[in-house]
């Protein structure tokens, strides 16, 4: 297909009683400029 280069990132953490699982993709140069923004959300759900 095409030329593009794409990551995955996931994140799995205990919350109480409950295994929250995350993932997120997309294209390399999109989604690196978005990782700030997704980590940070990410963190909100550990809290």
């Amino acid at each position: 297909h095409g030329q593009r280069d794409y990551t995955y990132l996931i994140a799995v953490f205990k919350k109480g009683k409950h295994l929250v699982l995350v993932e997120s993709s997309g294209e390399v140069a999109t989604f690196e400029k978005q990782r700030p923004a997704v980590m940070d959300a990410i963190a909100k759900l550990e809290t």
